[in-house]
């Protein structure tokens, strides 16, 4: 009885590490794809501004031309 309920221990504190290990992989995938998204997010963000200061830039050249015309 001694050396089941040994094993069943071992078994038990086997079964709670390999969740906690389950666990923080799980974190650990999930933080990672977040920053990816969130650099994505901030990539997309600098290219409309960057689209935005060339319409602008357009535009003011639009309108000197205009003007000179």
């Amino acid at each position: 009885m001694r050396q089941i309920d040994s094993i069943e221990t071992r078994v038990e504190k086997l079964k709670e590490e390999q969740e906690k290990d389950i666990i923080r992989k799980f974190n650990s995938e999930v933080a990672k794809i977040k920053k990816r998204n969130e650099e994505a997010n901030t990539n997309k963000g600098e290219s409309g501004a960057e689209l935005k200061d060339r319409e602008n830039e357009l535009q003011h050249h639009l309108e000197l031309i205009t003007n000179i015309a």
